[in-house]
């Protein structure tokens, strides 16, 4: 414990036999971090934040809008989507029409085996002779 305390003590007496800068001194090697802390430092990044967008729009503006390989690339991605679009588009439909055959079809066979095209007449003339038969029940009793 002795020896901290030794050692602190001859860091104090170097301390104090050091020159230490007044704050005039201070002030002006340490402007901009001054001016940062005190609200100039905004107003600065800002500005350079303003400057390097600058640059960059005029760096792009300077390209021009008739650059092929620009150009190109955003036709490529526009025709890409086009074709991806109508390709489902195309696949929808054919599910469509699939599912339309296959509903006529289903219908078709149903006809058939019902006996053909005479098969809404048979229907018919069964209604017919189920209320003719009970009109000549009803007379008879």
């Amino acid at each position: 414990c002795a020896d901290f305390e030794q050692k602190h003590i001859e860091f104090l007496l170097e301390q104090a036999n050091k020159p230490r800068m007044t704050w005039e001194e201070y002030k002006t090697k340490h402007k901009e971090q001054l001016q940062d802390r005190l609200g100039d430092g905004v107003q600065r990044e800002q500005a350079e934040y303003r400057r390097m967008l600058d640059e960059e729009r005029n760096r792009k503006l300077a390209k021009g809008s008739n650059n092929k390989h620009l150009v190109d690339k955003d036709d490529d991605k526009k025709r890409k989507k086009k074709e991806k679009k109508e390709k489902k588009k195309d696949k929808k439909k054919e599910k469509k029409r699939r599912k339309k055959d296959k509903k006529e079809k289903k219908r078709r066979k149903r006809e058939d085996s019902e006996g053909g095209d005479d098969a809404p007449a048979s229907k018919k003339s069964r209604r017919d002779s189920a209320s003719s038969s009970s009109s000549s029940s009803s007379s008879s009793s």
